[in-house]
């Protein structure tokens, strides 16, 4: 199945319509607060850019003399249109499996009314009022619809300021506009030009994974016996992908199980390649295990929590007792680790298709929900935020992947991964 890293603005049912608004009214008495243990300094914009959308760009500064430290950031963007509870409206997917479209009156909202890309209200055919996020480098924008004003918030998670530093909040547009999905067609291309994406990689991918029956227990015979029957089945398959389990412990990603060997991945990327097929490699991006060789000798390489313990989430399974802890990418050490271990599998296996799995725990939401003990992380670059850190990490994949192989973001949040990715999953398995 073709995947677009701009797939996650799938369509949905609303109504189009041919109405234009006439003499719309302005996005008036837009506020900013910042919540931090020193007072923050805020300027804002807001522009009609070429495109229809009015860009709303923030910037936050230090104007004292001492480091400051951001709790949290609101910005609160009153609607003039009167919002009842009858009228529809909806909430952009933004993780794949976690928050997907969510579609709904505005009486009905629940807490999980949110999105991290986009929101729209439909006040009837052919008028719509929407805001989108397009970009997500520092804070993870948090969309959402409250009392007659479009709200977007973001956990500010101890960003550090210098002093007279100044940071630019994520790039908010606003728009009022008659025609759903051109508006949303329009919303991509405005993302794709932010951050810098102008051509999406021509594939399209057939073929089969050890995942769906295997889990996480194959062999090299399990995998070259499935490829002897999807040539008979289906001969126009052109990817074979080796999914989870193939390392000795999550993170160790240089070695393989015993019984993979004496080839190893090398040897059944030879053969797949052999045939024409694109060689694929499953490997979890943001974790490894407690038990792995990796931490045991560089446990800085991974998140500690506000006791300065390693964070240890523990998860039982049928075959395995996995003790999985949380990649700092803010350690240089950690993000030259990765990048030797994607070269491994590209320049000496063979690897031309990677597959990244469970992003999310590159993130802090996320982290902190699979361990509720944690109340504060601990990197090792604690000025800065989880959405940096994440970003340093894929930044070290995309590089050691280099521009000929193709990356597919998997179990991510949408925004952050945007402009390394080649692709992204937005369903679940």
């Amino acid at each position: 199945m073709r995947e677009s890293t701009l797939s996650v603005l799938a369509v949905t049912v609303l109504c189009a319509g041919s109405f234009s608004f006439a003499a719309a009214p302005a996005w008036p008495d837009i506020k900013v607060e910042v919540k931090a243990d020193q007072p923050v300094a805020t300027a804002q914009s807001l522009k009609q850019q070429a495109d229809g959308f009015h860009r709303l760009a923030i910037t936050l500064s230090n104007p004292g003399q001492q480091p400051l430290t951001i709790e949290k950031i609101t910005v609160r963007i009153p609607v003039a249109e009167r919002l009842t509870d009858d009228l529809e409206m909806l909430y952009g997917g933004s993780c794949m499996g976690r928050t997907p479209l969510l579609r709904q009156n505005v009486g009905t909202q629940t807490k999980l009314s949110s999105s991290h890309m986009y929101e729209m209200v439909r006040l009837a055919d052919g008028q719509y009022l929407f805001a989108g996020s397009l970009s997500w480098r520092i804070f993870l924008p948090n969309l959402t619809l409250k009392d007659g004003a479009f709200v977007v918030w973001s956990n500010g998670e101890g960003k550090q300021l210098k002093p007279g530093e100044t940071i630019q909040y994520e790039q908010i547009v606003l728009r009022r506009a008659g025609n759903w999905l051109d508006l949303l067609n329009q919303f991509g291309t405005a993302i794709a030009a932010e951050n810098g994406i102008t051509k999406l990689k021509d594939a399209d991918f057939k073929g089969w994974a050890t995942w769906d029956y295997y889990g996480r227990v194959f062999t090299a015979n399990d995998i070259h016996g499935n490829m002897d029957q999807l040539n008979k089945l289906a001969p126009e398959a052109n990817l074979i992908q080796i999914d989870g389990g193939w390392w000795p412990e999550r993170g160790d990603y240089q070695s393989v199980r015993p019984n993979l060997l004496p080839g190893g991945i090398k040897a059944i990327a030879a053969r797949i390649a052999s045939e024409g097929k694109t060689p694929g490699l499953h490997f979890d991006g943001f974790r490894g295990d407690a038990n792995s060789d990796i931490y045991q000798s560089q446990p800085d390489y991974f998140l500690h929590d506000q006791d300065g313990k390693v964070i240890v989430e523990v998860n039982e399974k049928p075959d395995k007792v996995m003790k999985n802890i949380y990649f700092d990418y803010s350690h240089p050490g950690a993000r030259a680790y990765i990048a030797e271990c994607i070269r491994n599998m590209k320049d000496n296996w063979g690897i031309r298709y990677f597959k990244v799995d469970f992003m999310r725990y590159g993130l802090e939401d996320d982290i902190k929900a699979a361990n509720k003990q944690v109340k504060s992380i601990k990197s090792h670059d604690p000025t800065i935020t989880s959405v940096e850190r994440f970003r340093l990490g894929m930044k070290a994949m995309r590089e050691a992947m280099g521009p000929d192989t193709y990356f597919l973001g998997c179990s991510a949040v949408f925004g952050p991964c945007i402009g390394f990715v080649d692709g992204m999953r937005t369903g679940g398995d």
